[in-house]
């Protein structure tokens, strides 16, 4: 029975996408990705269409398991690729997002840019059937804003971490800062592992690592998400900080989640990268934020302070291999250009001719954004609005110059 139950739900799965297949998208990489999911599933259903009841009960069992497990793999997978047919997606901004993916992680990497029914932007990276194919949402509510584009920076991290391996760079200096850190406040750590000898506490001490394992996974986490923060401010520098504020501050309610740095500790990261980069810092950035507590036991808390102390000491390395993965970014030696596509947003309100990168037009309408003078005597019914379509038309520029020949990113 559980086989016939495999094979019916396969089938079921494999008539929805033959019908999504008949959407309209507007690029091929979406399309690409149901058909390596569809080539999957035929395979899967074939090969359960050739087992009988003689077949060992074991493999019959695994070949259900497998097809089961696939079937939750994929299926918010192809959501998230039907998504990107809908017309809330900036489209505009597909194209050099893509060769900004291609830039990092190869000429043969494919992008899906969707929309998300969930608040923080998303992506799906090391996905086993889409090797080479990063993904990438925005809450579906904003994810026609140009504006907070610098965000899909960070989730473009997350690939590029995962790429370039870099965890392994970071782990056992993590691990070794979370021992030494644990060693240095023992009369804290052994209030909660009054077994544990001190002496016994090293990276290399196996019976003792799971007293401090679970501050290093936290540390390991917030390291890549503080890479991405920094892969973000990199690419498109002040722009970043406000994107990130935009969506993020003050806080949520509830309890901080422990993957990721405080938010007070998170914009002082993102303040100390922009300034090491060479870009402005909107006034008061920190005090934006709020702060949340771990709501967990006393062990917990104190494991979270550890993992925000080994955090601490590799943020200027962190820096630095954002630096190093970026090179040099669109936004170097462009505030001029920035300071022209400002000006004729605001005197004419048309694209600007030959943008430089798609960094200089977002970072021109942020700071038109925060003018509250902007057209206020051109009788423009809604002001943001206006300012997201004249970014998205020059996105479109920037894309056609690019397509003549000229080097706009």
């Amino acid at each position: 029975m559980p086989l016939t139950y495999s094979r019916k739900r396969v089938a079921a799965f494999l008539n929805e996408l033959g019908t999504l297949e008949e959407l309209d998208f507007g690029y091929p990489h979406s399309r690409e990705a149901l058909e390596h999911i569809r080539t999957k599933f035929d395979t899967h259903l074939g090969y359960m269409n050739g087992l009988t009841p003689d077949h060992d009960p074991d493999t019959v069992r695994s070949a259900c398991t497998s097809t089961l497990t696939s079937l939750f793999t994929y299926l918010p997978l192809v959501g998230f690729i039907v998504r990107s047919t809908e017309s809330r997606n900036a489209f505009e901004v597909y194209a050099p997002l893509l060769r900004l993916a291609q830039r990092f992680l190869g000429s043969n990497t494919k992008l899906v840019l969707s929309s998300e029914w969930d608040y923080s932007p998303y992506t799906y990276f090391a996905v086993p059937l889409l090797p080479n194919f990063v993904f990438i949402g925005l809450p579906a509510p904003e994810s026609s804003n140009p504006l907070l584009i610098p965000l899909a920076g960070h989730e473009l991290g997350h690939s590029i971490w995962h790429d370039r391996g870099l965890a392994g760079m970071y782990s056992s200096r993590i691990d070794d800062h979370v021992a030494t850190t644990i060693k240095d406040g023992w009369d804290e750590c052994a209030k909660f592992f009054p077994n544990i000898h001190k002496d016994t506490i090293s990276n290399d001490f196996r019976t003792t690592r799971w007293t401090w394992s679970q501050a290093s996974t936290w540390a390991a986490q917030q390291t890549e998400e503080t890479f991405c923060d920094f892969v973000g401010v990199r690419l498109f520098g002040e722009a970043y900080l406000h994107s990130f504020a935009y969506l993020f501050a003050p806080s949520q309610e509830g309890s901080r989640p422990p993957g990721y740095p405080s938010m007070k500790a998170r914009a002082q990261n993102l303040m100390k990268a922009a300034k090491d980069y060479l870009f402005g810092v909107p006034d008061e950035y920190r005090d934006k934020f709020d702060d949340l507590e771990l709501d967990g036991e006393q062990r917990e808390t104190f494991l979270l302070s550890v993992a925000d102390k080994a955090l601490g000491s590799v943020v200027d390395d962190l820096i630095e291999s954002a630096r190093e993965v970026v090179g040099d970014g669109a936004l170097d030696g462009a505030d001029d250009d920035i300071k022209r596509i400002e000006k004729t947003f605001r005197d004419w309100m048309v694209p600007a001719n030959k943008p430089k990168s798609l960094a200089c037009i977002i970072n021109a309408a942020w700071n038109l954004f925060h003018d509250d003078e902007l057209w206020k005597d051109n009788n423009v019914d809604d002001r943001d609005r206006a300012l997201q379509e004249l970014v998205l038309k020059n996105i479109e520029v920037l894309e056609i110059d690019h397509r003549l020949g000229g080097t706009g990113l």
